[in-house]
């Protein structure tokens, strides 16, 4: 008879403990399933869209976001203009005051020294409806810039709980941007920016390259043909 109670008993309590997890269990589906939005695991932003125009003498980067733990989870996000590795300009949004602040303030800052962003024409949007998950989950942002050289931009958002996710998209419009009075040095951590007026910049170019081409074919007998025709020499 105690063996049958305490089988009762031991049945009640994985029967409870059965219906807890069942209860206080939340999936959120990577598919945008019906509970997209509002699951108690966080998901970190992932990106839906990514466009980079060129317009007049702005660059307009669109980026749309997606997290499924709602639009809002999204805490700020940073473009970076690089080049070789080397960050040239960097600009954020930030939604949020602080990741643990609900005062919402849907900022846009350049932390860079040269305070190319537009932070007029720049934009943050979402769906005031909850119908479907793109209305729950995604964040439009535009960033406008002027035009400037890098040939990558880095992508860095971040939500709510500090996680974050990361991407890289090439840019090859950067060398149309260049300006004639810039000259990209390779460094040791990465390129160096030198700003030059354009006639300096013509000659130290046409020295390097005189330099470059003696040093360089003192092995080769090109290099003493033009050795030749540089110092007179038969």
């Amino acid at each position: 008879m105690n063996k049958k109670k305490g089988g009762i008993k031991l049945l009640t309590i994985l029967l409870l403990f059965t219906f807890i997890e069942l209860t206080t269990t939340h999936t959120v589906f990577a598919d945008g399933g019906s509970d997209a939005g509002v699951g108690v695991i966080n998901v970190p932003p992932n990106y839906a869209d990514i466009k980079i125009l060129q317009q007049d003498n702005t660059i307009r980067t669109y980026l749309t976001l997606s997290d499924y733990n709602s639009w809002s989870d999204i805490y700020k996000v940073q473009i970076n203009l690089e080049e070789n590795g080397a960050i040239l300009h960097s600009f954020v949004f930030k939604q949020w005051d602080s990741d643990d602040s609900f005062n919402l303030v849907n900022k846009f800052f350049d932390e860079s020294a040269d305070f190319l962003l537009q932070k007029n024409a720049c934009d943050v949007s979402h769906s005031s409806e909850s119908k479907t998950v793109a209305d729950r989950c995604q964040l439009h942002v535009r960033f406008v810039f002027q035009t400037t050289f890098f040939s990558q931009l880095h992508v860095i958002s971040t939500d709510r709980a500090g996680e974050s996710t990361e991407t890289y998209i090439e840019y090859s419009g950067g060398d149309m941007n260049r300006g004639t009075d810039t000259l990209l040095v390779p460094w040791i951590e990465g390129t160096m920016k030198v700003e030059l007026p354009p006639f300096i910049l013509d000659i130290s170019i046409f020295l390097i390259a005189i330099i470059s081409t003696i040093i360089i074919g003192k092995k080769t007998p090109l290099a003493t043909t033009l050795q030749q025709v540089f110092y007179e020499t038969k």
